[in-house]
């Protein structure tokens, strides 16, 4: 009686395993058929628009609402057309970005704008955003790996860099090296660079297929969701959260960890970006990131900070922070890195960081521009930009400015 009891339950067991294996076979060819996988990769969802009303109290130097608009390709800007003579794309973190300013009043929208009017009717340059806060040099290299395969038609890359680099070393408690050889990580790294991107799907493993990969969608537009109307406020009110907590530690590190083998990795990082581009044929100049760090910080410049934690998360009320001094170092440290490896290498860059003053000319916190300081930027590399061809005979004659190229 048991044996046959226990023969129907393997038998119901094994028909109820079989029909799940159906519908899921079923459901994955369904889903393939009817929701494919999207074709482009994009940083951004394309046709996003949000507005910001930052507070100047919060926020020193940016005024008025801030428009956020993202084009049919997923980069904040203009939409590109047949018209363009040359075509560049602005490559880096939230320093990129430039979240709270105007799309015309963040550096790479008054770049387009400073090399048109230079130009006159002669040229129309395309100048797009691809800044995405938080990431670092290996998301950018898998935003180039596989936007400048997409867009064949982009002639100059422009990465600020360095700063989430920087930041992320300091969080971690070791230094933990990017494998981007490791799917598992590269599938991650791929979700940080673009918010929307098309997915390989195959029946096993299981992360690979297309039921899986409509979870991780859903998964994601919740996730962009969120991030636009809840993490990002419209007024910057969380800055005031974030510089409490700084303000409020306890304990304070003088002493940076070693950071020999991030500045080993990073050059790395620096040439791996420079032979994608040259792969592809495009230009590529590298920018050091300018930060308001300074050891003689005055103390209405340091009530404005809020970032150089210790952790993974900035949470913990009795959250541990490294010193203005040491923040000052390690950023120096990142930057010597950069030019030495353009010296090394041949690869252009703007020494950047020098060219702002470290006050709230430039900042309204620890690294991000005001509106001053991202007109700065925006001067500093048409300076750059048109002591060299192509702009260099396309204006007339050279900027004015001092050129403060570096390698």
């Amino acid at each position: 009686m048991n044996a046959a009891r226990l023969r129907r339950g393997l038998a119901v067991g094994a028909l109820f395993a079989a029909s799940a294996c159906v519908a899921l076979l079923l459901a994955e060819a369904a889903l393939r058929l009817l929701v494919p996988s999207p074709e482009g990769w994009f940083v951004f969802p394309p046709g996003l628009r949000r507005e910001f009303e930052p507070r100047e109290e919060i926020m020193p130097g940016v005024r008025g609402v801030s428009r956020f608009i993202v084009n049919s390709q997923g980069i904040r800007g203009d939409e590109p057309s047949a018209a363009n003579t040359h075509r560049i794309l602005a490559v880096g973190g939230s320093t990129t970005q430039c979240l709270y300013l105007d799309q015309t009043e963040a550096w790479p929208g008054r770049l387009q704008k400073l090399l048109n009017e230079r130009a006159g009717s002669r040229a129309r340059v395309w100048v797009g955003n691809a800044g995405k806060a938080g990431r670092r040099l290996p998301e950018y290299r898998l935003q180039l790996e596989h936007l400048l395969a997409a867009h064949p038609e982009l002639d100059t890359i422009v990465m600020l860099v360095g700063a989430n680099d920087v930041n992320r070393r300091l969080n971690e408690g070791e230094f933990r090296p990017v494998d981007l050889g490791d799917p598992e990580v590269r599938e991650a790294l791929l979700d940080r660079a673009f918010d929307v991107r098309p997915r390989r799907y195959a029946l096993f493993p299981p992360r690979r297929t297309a039921v899986w990969g409509l979870v991780s969608r859903v998964e994601k537009t919740i996730e962009i969701r969120r991030h636009w109307r809840m993490i990002e406020d419209e007024g910057g009110s969380n800055y005031e959260i974030w510089r409490r907590r700084r303000a409020d530690a306890t304990r304070i590190r003088e002493r940076l960890p070693d950071l020999g083998s991030a500045l080993a990795a990073y050059a790395a990082d620096l040439d791996a970006v420079r032979r994608l581009a040259d792969e592809h044929g495009a230009r590529v100049v590298f920018m050091t990131q300018p930060s308001i760090y300074r050891r003689d910080l005055p103390e209405e410049y340091a009530r404005l900070l809020w970032m150089g934690w210790v952790g993974e998360r900035q949470s913990d009320p009795h959250q541990e922070y490294y010193s203005v001094s040491a923040l000052a170092e390690a950023y120096a440290a990142f930057n010597r890195t950069l030019l030495a490896f353009c010296r090394e290498s041949g690869a252009e860059c703007l020494d950047l960081e020098p060219l702002l003053p470290k006050d709230t000319r430039s900042f309204y916190d620890d690294i991000h521009f005001n509106e001053t300081g991202a007109e700065a930027v925006a001067r500093a590399l048409l300076a750059y930009l048109a002591a060299r061809p192509p702009f260099l005979d396309s204006g007339g004659e050279a900027a004015r400015t001092d050129d403060p190229a570096s390698g």
